[in-house]
């Protein structure tokens, strides 16, 4: 690999680990259509290799995992109700807290962690991959609303 396709690699792989994650879905303040449209060709030109996209989607969910059980732990939030419930689940099933911190979790529909994490999980196994998905298939909803409204202008 060439030194400046090294940076770029470099560069895109930073970009990902500040992406957000609220709920289940990425924050559209730090994503745009033109970002998912480079990121889709820089896959497709193997400048960056969907593997190490995934590895860091995967640590960025465990630091936002940590967040929402730092919300529920400090303010008391319900899990189901912080930041990103599906966060904190995925960090849950991948480990990323001790039995100390996970018996602490006062959980208000779910009786246990692990329904918890059947609950905020189901039909999204693969994490990350579905995080992926959206931020490749990721369009603005300003520019097809402004899209419509010209084409409503036009037609009159």
């Amino acid at each position: 690999m060439s030194k400046p396709q090294d940076l770029v690699t470099t560069a895109t792989l930073e970009m990902l680990r500040q992406i957000d994650v609220i709920g289940s879905r990425i924050s559209s303040m730090e994503w745009n259509e033109s970002a998912s449209n480079i990121l889709q060709k820089m896959i497709d030109m193997d400048v960056v290799k969907e593997k190490d996209v995934l590895e860091v989607l995967h640590e960025r969910l465990l630091e936002i995992g940590r967040e929402s059980f730092n919300e529920h732990r400090d303010r008391g939030t319900a899990p189901d109700h912080t930041y990103s419930p599906e966060a904190l689940a995925y960090a849950m099933r991948e480990d990323e807290f001790t039995e100390k911190e996970v018996s602490r979790i006062a959980f208000d529909h779910e009786k246990n962690a692990f329904e918890f994490v059947e609950k905020q999980l189901k039909g999204k196994e693969d994490f990350s991959k579905i995080v992926l998905n959206q931020l490749l298939e990721y369009r603005d909803r300003s520019a097809s609303m402004h899209k419509d409204s010209l084409k409503v202008c036009v037609d009159h």
